[in-house]
């Protein structure tokens, strides 16, 4: 496992320097973001969260279904009600999926709005997940910030 570790930590470091708006892919974020909820810390073993995409014409919407520890990421409701909704941009949830816009920050400035039951929108912070690279991400931000010439502080 750690070979696989430090490939993703690899991995991290490059990605955004290539990766563009329209290379961001919808099913494999679903699927990173169903495996890493943190199911234990949902209300329920039995929860259905519908994603709205406003900025994706074909298949908006995603659902993941949660049954005890099974995950299932789909493109259409198959009939369960939905217990809470997360509506943004494609770009928001990847950004708050890699910690490039952190999740408190994006509720509150309305770019993810969150509505369902209060047990799943107050404890959305717990359950959401990011991805287990993204330190890396802010890691490789920070260098970035630091090499440019107008980041020295201001003398007085």
């Amino acid at each position: 496992m750690p070979v696989v570790m430090e490939i993703g930590k690899w991995g991290m470091r490059w990605i955004y320097s290539v990766l563009d708006e329209e290379e961001l892919d919808i099913a494999v974020l679903m699927g990173h973001i169903a495996a890493m909820i943190k199911v234990d810390e949902l209300p329920s073993c039995d929860t259905v969260i519908q994603f709205t995409f406003t900025d994706v014409t074909e298949s908006p919407q995603w659902f993941i279904q949660i049954h005890e520890d099974k995950r299932e990421v789909c493109d259409e409701n198959r009939g369960y009600e939905v217990d809470v909704y997360l509506r943004s941009t494609l770009q928001t949830l990847s950004d708050i999926w890699w910690r490039n816009v952190d999740l408190k920050q994006a509720v509150s400035s309305g770019d993810l709005q969150v509505t369902g039951a209060s047990v799943y929108t107050k404890s959305l912070s717990r359950w959401f997940p990011t991805s287990m690279f993204a330190e890396q991400n802010k890691v490789r931000k920070k260098a970035k910030l630091a090499s440019r010439p107008d980041s020295a502080p201001a003398s007085c």
